[in-house]
């Protein structure tokens, strides 16, 4: 009987041509700068969609950024050929490339400062909502994957 239920739902979910996920789409895109170029043109040019449309739309959320920031855009693509999209904030890698307080050394692949550390939990503590000892932790983690050693402040 269960079967037979199921069965009933599903076609009565296709008459009433409910809206379903397409797929959902990870892509980086500098803030400011989405345009119909690829990557994000024919990434989003093969479901049908209208792509002049969602670079206006992103290039005005995304001006609480800077400018050239490197955002990471979760794009959820419906059957129905409309989209909605989540802009996260900016890699690590790309948050310690920015600040100026790193150097390079013949020893080690990188130093960072500890106030560079905080500057990437200030940011990131926006989009994971976690408690910053464990956002801490995780980040100590990437930078020991990174092979970045951390001082406590750097001497040009």
């Amino acid at each position: 009987m269960r079967l037979l239920e199921y069965a009933f739902s599903t076609a009565e979910r296709k008459k009433n041509n409910e809206i379903e996920i397409l797929r959902k789409v990870r892509i980086l895109i500098p803030t400011q700068g989405a345009n119909i170029t690829p990557p994000l043109g024919p990434t989003l040019g093969q479901f049908g969609l209208n792509i002049k449309d969602f670079c206006d739309k992103f290039n005005e959320r995304s001006k609480v950024y800077d400018l050239d920031f490197i955002v990471t855009v979760w794009i959820t693509l419906y059957n129905n050929k409309t989209l909605t999209f989540l802009i996260k904030t900016p890699p690590v890698a790309f948050l310690i490339n920015e600040d100026d307080e790193s150097v390079d050394s013949d020893f080690f692949s990188y130093y960072v400062a500890l106030s560079t550390l905080y500057k990437v939990i200030k940011i990131k503590n926006k989009d994971l909502r976690i408690d910053e000892f464990s956002l801490l932790k995780s980040l100590m983690g990437t930078f020991k994957g990174m092979h970045i050693i951390l001082v406590n402040n750097i001497f040009k």
